[in-house]
């Protein structure tokens, strides 16, 4: 049952409304997106997140410095 689990999740994340209803439009498109990047890559059981400095800016085709700006 837990494969059965694991396969459905596997290959999209959950993100709520509010986040574009009402966060998006302080944070702004880059910092949206590096946001949604790292929430891309949390471990929803632990509810934690680790993916690299470098990882996000080659994800989004980004400079590693617009990245930690973003952060």
């Amino acid at each position: 049952m837990e494969e059965l689990k694991q396969r459905k999740t596997k290959g999209w994340f959950k993100i709520g409304n509010v986040f574009f209803d009402v966060h998006i439009k302080n944070l702004g498109h880059t910092t949206a997106m590096v946001y949604l990047c790292i929430k891309r890559h949390m471990d929803n059981k632990m509810r934690t997140a680790f993916p690299s400095e470098k990882l996000i800016a080659e994800k989004l085709d980004l400079n590693r410095r617009t990245v930690i700006r973003s952060i």
